[in-house]
Order: structure tokens, then C-alpha cells, then sequence
């Protein structure tokens, strides 16, 4: 009888573990070496172009980020000269300006994000947030106590940020769902033991510091969809990607099979070229310190009707553009055009922005995408 019953024991433990390791699988997405739906070449088409010589003739604005609301309105912010956001209508005409640099209410020392979340346009530093309504005027805001390195806003109130955090005289960081009425940790969405996740030390001894470096210092990569109510996220050194919940459950986790680019020689003087202002000290230990691989993911955008798109570095300037859809399958494997490629551009619902240099001035160029008319509306 204990012999029998022992036994009884053994499988239930085997059902129940084989249960739980299908459950583990279902949410598992194994990417494929081959996109589902085949390489394409974006077919795009101009339809909207804003001079910044439309804000000021005499000292154009340098165009910095954007986003577009739900009438089509645009939003562009500028970092110099002064701090500004300026809002277009979708055919482009000129109607406001708003944000001033400064420590007053409506005002910010620095402007690290501009987002578009539901009736709201909320602007905002490393500790601190500002809700402005779709007309471009003031409705509220939040000094936050802590510094934060990045912010995401989910809606008004809560915010997925980096930053860093002490358990048992460690620092580390995490990524986590904070309120901003009282900054509690609501969620933790990833944690990891990695060092150098955030920021990277550099150099030895005496002469140790740390520093980020676009495309080798790691760290969390987070966007809300609105439309579908999910968290995209990822640790950029590594290629998956897990689709969460709000409560920060998982959903799906996206396996890819990605490479890390090996550092060139080329590849290391453009990274230095951006620390050209460095005292010599510093450019040595930091071309020292440059790792052999660069990291894995770019960037992660949110495209219409829960589609992603994941910007995996193919060199350190050129990327690997792969589509998923709202399950997490591999769709497309996409290419821009020769005209397009080498600059930053950001998809919207109908196509895709960027900014770009004419002469001694900035645009905001939009495109509308013809051929993929499952994701992009016209």
C-alpha cells in the first residue's frame, strides 16, 4: 500500500509538472529563420512635409521627437534653440507652441519624452511630468522624487521607468509600472543580475566612470499599446522580446534565433566619433573598453492593430527590421527604401515620420506605406 501510494506521489508530481511545462510552451513563440509573409521593400509615398523656417525664419527650430494624436494633429518638440513643443494640423499649417524651458509650472529643464496618451499630451524629464489637453494647454503636473532614466506612459497616472535600485547595499536596476501620485513600484516587469545594465564602466582604478553608449550599453527596452493594452519589452543585449499585461504578466514570449553584430573597426570609429568632445583620457579607456559584440535590438515600436515592430542592429548604423503581429509571429521582414535608409524614422498609423536635414534647416517629412494594407490604413 505505501509502495502504491509512493508511486501515486511520483505521477501526479509528473502530470502536474508536464502541466505546467505545456502551459510555459503555449507562451512561447519560437521565431522562425524566415518571416511568415516574406521580405518586403516598403512602397512608400510623400504626403506631408513642415519647414521649421514655418516657426522662425531667422533661427529655425532643430526638430527633436514627434507624435501624432487621434485627429491626425502633429506634435513636434525642439531642444534648441530654448525647449518647445509645437503643434501642427494634419495638413501641416502652424497652430501653437507650448512648454518654455525653465523650473516654473508648464516648464522643464530638459525634455526627455513626448507622448500621446488618450485626451492627453504629457511632456516630461527624468522627475518630472506635464499633461497638457489636445489644444496645447496646461492641465497638470508631477515633480517626481526620483530620477528617473526613462519614461513610458501607460495613461495619466501610472508609467513604466529604468532606474536604479538598492536591495542589501546592491545597486541595481530595474524596470518597473510606477503610480505618479505617490511613486510606488506597482509592478516589477524585469529584473536582472547583468552588471553594466543602464550604464557602462569605463576605464580602471581612480579613473573608473561610467557612461551609455548608443547601441553597447544594455538596458530595458519598454512600449504601451494602447489599442490592445499590452507591454512590449525586451533587454537590449539579448534578441527576446515578452509581451505583458498590465498586472506585468506574461503573455507571449517572442524566442529569436538573432546574432549579435561583431564590432568592426568602422563600426568603432563611428561609436567614437560620437565622443568627440571626450578629454583623450576618456576616448582611450572608452575605445578600450568596447566590447566585441554590439547589442541585439534597437528599438521597439508599437504599429496599428496590435502589430510591433523590433529594430535589430545589423551594423552599427543600419538596421534588421522584422514585424510581428499581435501574437508574436514573425509577419515580415521589412527594408526601407534607398532614399530612407541611414535615418530614424518612427512608424504611425498610416505610414511612418522622420525628421530630416535640408541645408541649414530641419524637416518633419511624412510618408504614407502602399503596400501593406493589413497594418497600415490609407
Amino acid at each position: 500500500m505505501k509502495k502504491t501510494l509512493i508511486s501515486l506521489i511520483v505521477l501526479l508530481s509528473l502530470i502536474i509538472a508536464c502541466n505546467n511545462e505545456k502551459k510555459n510552451d503555449e507562451k512561447v513563440v519560437v521565431c522562425p529563420d524566415k518571416p511568415l509573409k516574406g521580405n518586403v521593400k516598403l512602397k512608400i509615398e510623400k504626403v506631408l512635409t513642415i519647414d521649421s523656417l514655418t516657426i522662425d525664419e531667422e533661427k529655425p527650430p532643430i526638430f527633436n521627437t514627434f507624435i501624432k494624436d487621434k485627429n491626425g494633429s502633429i506634435y513636434i518638440s525642439n531642444v534648441h534653440p530654448g525647449l518647445a513643443v509645437y503643434k501642427f494640423a494634419k495638413d501641416g499649417s502652424f497652430l501653437k507652441r507650448f512648454i518654455s524651458k525653465g523650473e516654473g509650472p508648464g516648464e522643464l529643464r530638459s525634455l526627455q519624452f513626448l507622448q500621446y496618451r488618450g485626451d492627453s499630451i504629457m511632456v516630461g524629464s527624468t522627475n518630472k511630468i506635464i499633461g497638457y489637453d489636445l489644444d496645447g494647454n496646461y492641465v497638470s503636473e508631477k515633480r517626481l522624487k526620483r530620477l528617473y532614466q526613462s519614461i513610458h506612459m501607460i495613461d495619466k497616472q501610472y508609467f513604466i521607468a529604468n532606474y536604479q535600485k538598492t536591495k542589501n547595499d546592491v545597486v541595481f536596476r530595474v524596470c518597473s509600472i510606477i503610480n505618479k501620485n505617490d511613486e510606488d513600484e506597482t509592478v516589477t516587469l524585469l529584473e536582472t543580475d547583468k552588471k553594466n545594465v543602464g550604464q557602462s564602466t569605463v576605464g580602471e582604478g581612480e579613473n573608473k566612470f561610467t557612461i551609455a553608449l548608443v547601441g553597447i550599453t544594455a538596458d530595458y527596452i519598454s512600449k504601451y499599446s494602447e489599442s490592445s493594452s499590452s507591454i512590449y519589452q525586451c533587454l537590449s543585449d539579448e534578441s527576446d522580446i515578452y509581451i505583458k499585461n498590465r498586472n506585468g504578466d506574461l503573455v507571449k514570449m517572442v524566442k529569436t534565433n538573432f546574432k549579435n553584430w561583431v564590432l568592426t573597426k568602422d563600426d568603432k570609429n563611428d561609436i567614437m566619433a560620437g565622443c568627440v568632445h571626450f578629454p583623450d583620457g576618456m576616448k582611450k579607456a572608452v575605445r578600450k573598453s568596447l566590447p566585441e559584440k554590439m547589442l541585439a535590438i534597437e528599438s521597439l515600436q508599437v504599429l496599428p492593430d496590435g502589430h510591433f515592430a523590433v529594430f535589430f542592429y545589423k551594423k552599427y548604423v543600419d538596421y534588421e527590421i522584422r514585424i510581428f503581429d499581435k501574437d508574436g509571429q514573425f509577419k515580415y521582414l521589412v527594408e526601407f527604401p534607398e532614399e530612407l535608409s541611414g535615418r530614424t524614422h518612427t512608424f504611425t498609423k498610416n505610414g511612418l515620420g522622420c525628421i530630416e536635414r535640408a541645408e541649414d534647416r530641419d524637416l518633419y517629412v511624412e510618408y504614407k506605406i502602399t503596400n501593406l494594407p493589413e497594418i497600415f490604413s490609407n
